[in-house]
């Protein structure tokens, strides 16, 4: 019974929403009615991951901590974040001379700390890590499992079940058992996605498929390799940008100083000097925007007015009544904010998560 009901409000513990506080000076938490549950006595707080841990600043330390307020582990000195989310922390330290990096990886769920260990970490995706260990390669699982060390010359993120991997200066694929799949043939690869995988050779990039046949033909440039995300990918061609469908179709001409894709059908791109947000049909997403468009995330556009920003939607809709100094875009409906040579809190609807005033210019 006493397990049961430690599970039970481990859960809620872990669930309950807590927002950086500050008083301008020192850093703490509250709930979301602005009610302090963990003291402000921190330099600075990021916000809780959704496994229930955050990175605070202690005096110039960095620190993880649990929504009880406790201290989990203390990075070692001398050394900073490199990637912090919901499973690992990867720990890095920097040194001057000679100009190299060691790496060391933090378990959240197992408290296991390798030590500084990696000479090179790529940083996590969907749950793995490339590294070097001097010359030795590997991959490193989130749980702190060391896959293939020494077995191949570099390998890369899983995809589909296949590994980009280098073996006698070619890449192929492997399995997650480490056999070929793909043999050694080209000059570079990368991770599949949708299907397909960009890998090339002398002559340029193209995309192939999971048997490796060739299904677009290396014409384009090393310049530009992206992954396909909803059924695109930007390219590159004679020095000029454009955009692919999965059958090699053009989407977008090659035009572009600079392409990028960025989600949800928005395209950054650069025509000459003129930098514009377009969808995939090449149109402008605004003619004339009220404010001047100098930014976009997750589906937000961050406009300017007067020094201070604010957020609309594809329609030119503002998300929010008022203009402040933004540092983030707004996620699970908080962004963070900057006043003068002071940062806080705030949520959609203007509520500061601080104690001194900050200025906000209504629309």
């Amino acid at each position: 019974m006493l397990l049961l009901l430690g599970l039970f409000f481990g859960a809620q513990l872990t669930a309950q929403k807590l927002i950086p506080f500050t008083d301008g000076e020192k850093w703490g938490y509250s709930d979301p009615d602005r009610k302090i549950i963990i003291p402000l006595k921190y330099s600075e707080c990021q916000r809780f991951n959704k496994t229930g841990f955050a990175i605070v600043t202690d005096n110039q330390s960095f620190l993880v901590i649990n929504k009880n307020g406790n201290e989990v582990f203390r990075l070692p000195d001398g050394t900073d974040v490199y990637q912090f989310d919901d499973k690992i922390l990867i720990v890095r330290q920097y040194r001057s001379y000679p100009m190299t990096s060691l790496y060391g990886v933090y378990v959240l769920a197992t408290g296991n700390y390798s030590g500084l260990i990696y000479t090179s970490m790529d940083g996590f995706r969907d749950g793995y890590a490339p590294y070097n260990i001097d010359k030795t390669s590997g991959l490193l699982a989130a749980d702190g499992t060391q896959l293939f060390h020494g077995k191949f010359e570099k390998i890369y993120w899983p995809s589909d079940g296949l590994c980009p991997a280098q073996i006698n200066s070619k890449w192929g694929y492997v399995n997650m058992a480490g056999e070929i799949v793909i043999q050694p043939q080209f000059s570079g690869a990368y991770e599949f996605s949708e299907g397909l995988a960009c890998a090339g050779s002398d002559k340029g990039v193209g995309y192939i498929d999971k048997s490796g046949a060739i299904v677009i033909p290396f014409e384009y440039q090393w310049t530009a390799h992206e992954a396909f995300r909803d059924g695109m990918a930007v390219v590159c061609k004679d020095g000029y940008y454009g955009c692919i469908d999965t059958k090699g179709n053009q989407v977008l001409p090659h035009r572009f100083t600079f392409l990028s894709y960025e989600g949800k059908g928005v395209f950054n791109a650069m025509e000459g000097r003129t930098r514009t947000y377009i969808d995939r049909s090449g149109n402008k997403i605004f003619e004339r925007p009220s404010s001047p468009v100098v930014g976009y995330s997750n589906g937000q556009f961050m406009v300017q007015k007067n020094n201070y920003e604010s957020f609309i939607d594809r329609s030119g809709n503002y998300l929010f009544p008022f203009f402040t100094k933004f540092l983030s875009v707004f996620e699970d409906g908080y962004a963070k904010i900057k006043y003068n040579d002071k940062k806080a809190y705030m949520d959609s609807t203007g509520k500061m998560f601080c104690t001194f005033a900050v200025p906000v210019e209504l629309l």
